[in-house]
């Protein structure tokens, strides 16, 4: 487990260790020092399953595991039995993990403990919504290629700011076909706000809400719901 680089001016320096099975760790080699020995905790690990409602194994599925108290964040895939296993973590009360699947909608862990002897995870997800819709400009003809971005937006505040960074609440932005159409899949119920730009050049955008597994959305070019004080309208 020796490291050495004989290579290095007479400093302070900062290192960092870290390896797949030990919690990461961090110390400061002060000018004098010459050697540094370092004594690494046992990380904690976190597996389990990934199941659909039938019970039947999800491959592929992605794993996000995050918290703040202490920073941490990796991620791991499921396996042809659903399975995942996740090595060299740190204790946190307050973690978060998510897991994702091509047909299922996101599920979110929140308040989740990382604590040592934690019992084998099964998440079970379930089929995923749609947001169908198309997009015109204000004389109405399809707005080809327009450009859509999704954002939830009935999550609790608390678990909002946690999930700021991992992007779990927002789905990746697509474009309308050449007739203004448009369909984001795999979502969570729940509504979502939705951000249209035209093609091109920055232009009069659209923001609308819309709810996972409603009617289609009709969207027009520089028409945007908003809500203001309880009030809904339209700004044109």
């Amino acid at each position: 487990g020796r490291a050495e680089d004989p290579g290095l001016a007479r400093s302070a320096y900062q290192v960092w260790v870290s390896h797949p099975d030990f919690r990461p760790w961090s110390g400061r080699l002060a000018p004098e020092e010459f050697q540094l020995d370092v004594a690494l905790e046992e990380g904690l690990t976190v597996e389990g399953q990934i199941r659909s409602q039938t019970g039947e194994a999800v491959t592929g599925a992605r794993i996000a595991l995050q918290s703040l108290h202490p920073f941490q964040y990796v991620t791991a895939e499921s396996d042809p039995d659903g399975r995942f296993c996740k090595h060299g973590l740190q204790p946190a009360e307050n973690a978060m993990l998510t897991v994702s699947a091509s047909g299922f909608a996101p599920a979110i862990l929140d308040d989740f403990a990382l604590r040592p002897g934690g019992a084998p995870l099964v998440v079970t997800l379930v089929p995923g919504l749609s947001i169908t819709g198309s997009v015109q400009d204000t004389s109405g003809r399809p707005a080809g290629a327009a450009r859509l971005a999704i954002l939830r937006e009935d999550l609790p505040a608390a678990l909002a700011d946690l999930i700021e960074g991992s992007g779990a609440s927002r789905e990746a932005p697509l474009r309308a076909d050449e007739k203004g159409r448009f369909r984001f899949r795999d979502l969570a119920p729940g509504v979502y706000r939705i951000t249209v730009e035209p093609d091109g050049p920055p232009g009069r955008r659209s923001v609308v809400r819309a709810a996972a597994g409603a009617e289609a959305v009709r969207i027009t070019l520089g028409v945007s719901e908003v809500l203001f004080a309880g009030v809904v309208g339209l700004v044109r």
